[in-house]
């Protein structure tokens, strides 16, 4: 009682001194500020996995790819169209299972029925003109060419999808297009005495089959995720059933059962490709601009490289180790500008 009196006695003696507490208060930062909004950094880690979705579902369509790959290189003697048609009607299983155990429909809207039937089309020229170009020109040739395609996806998005390019993905683009022709060594700029004759018009194919690709894609982009990317990838399957049935009569083969459990066993571990990459390619389609999710798939050159060194004994050369730093470079500076959100200011 004695303390609240002397207490009273002051503030009416001084009656600054409480204003000075008050004005001490209000400067004074309340510890709470500090805690008070935990979730304000929420939203920025958020949105950097955001942005990084895309990059990584495009790196693991990459990976299965070039796993394909290397079954494709053991399985070499059958005919294509006869491997194409048995793996995707095991994809086409694989697919329809997880479909049915998900309880999701097949239909979709009747609208998007012209641009679905033209993104399978894409899917089909785009196969038959790279297994060709694979067939009848040197590999560094159909290689280099077709993966013309982030360049062409990049134009056709800013044309068709009004999506933005920016002068970081040009110059991703030109680095990992760089590396991949150091890294492939096509003939017509590297050209050497084992160089066989070939008619001009060969390459075209396969960069045919690099713009049908980007077309592809492009289109995929612009259906965004109305299609769910399983059923999606389902009805590719059923459009490769087809594609495999005419490529194999088209080329004259003979139907080649294979001999022996392993062979089947392999294409059907290929069959996981369509199931795990394809699926992942569209949704990478679905959360990416498509002239960024393409620029991964320069990915494939670099993997391809490392598998064809490793597991079938090619040989290491400067040049092909300066292209696959090249890829890896642009893909890093692609990926360190989607964590960032950097596009240099500079739209296209």
């Amino acid at each position: 009682m004695a303390e609240l009196r002397n207490t009273a006695d002051t503030v009416i003696a001084n009656p600054s001194a409480i204003q000075n507490d008050i004005s001490l208060a209000e400067e004074t930062p309340r510890p709470t500020d500090v805690t008070e909004h935990p979730e304000k950094d929420a939203p920025n880690k958020k949105s950097i996995l955001a942005r990084m979705s895309g990059i990584a579902y495009m790196s693991v369509s990459s990976i299965t790819a070039t796993s394909q790959g290397v079954i494709f290189q053991y399985l070499s003697y059958m005919p294509t169209g006869e491997v194409l048609a048995i793996l995707s009607a095991a994809a086409a299983c694989f697919l329809g299972t997880l479909i049915a155990f998900q309880g999701l429909s097949l239909s979709f809207p009747r609208k998007l029925l012209p641009l679905f039937i033209l993104r399978n089309m894409f899917t089909m020229i785009t196969f038959t003109a790279k297994t060709w170009a694979f067939q009848n020109l040197p590999l560094g040739d159909a290689s280099a060419l077709i993966f013309t395609m982030p360049l062409w996806t990049g134009i056709f998005s800013r044309i068709f999808l009004k999506e933005k390019y920016t002068i970081a993905q040009l110059f991703c683009s030109i680095v990992g297009f760089s590396g991949v022709i150091l890294v492939a060594k096509p003939t017509f700029i590297f050209p050497s005495e084992t160089t066989s004759e070939f008619p001009a018009w060969y390459p075209v194919i396969a960069l045919v089959s690099g713009i049908s690709m980007a077309s592809e894609f492009t289109v995929q982009r612009g259906l965004g995720g109305q299609i769910g990317s399983l059923v999606t990838t389902f009805y590719m399957m059923l459009f490769h059933i087809a594609a495999g049935i005419i490529l194999h009569h088209a080329m004259g083969d003979e139907y080649l059962n294979p001999p022996c459990y392993v062979p089947r066993v392999l294409l059907v571990v290929a069959s996981l490709h369509p199931v795990i990459g394809l699926s992942c390619l569209m949704k990478g389609l679905e959360v990416e601009s498509a002239s960024i999710a393409t620029l991964v798939k320069n990915l494939d050159t670099v993997l391809g490289y490392i598998v064809q060194v490793v597991l079938f004994g090619d040989s290491v050369n400067a040049l092909s180790i300066v292209g696959a730093a090249l890829i890896m470079i642009g893909t890093v500076t692609l990926t360190l500008t989607r964590i960032f959100d950097v596009t240099c200011g500079i739209e296209l």
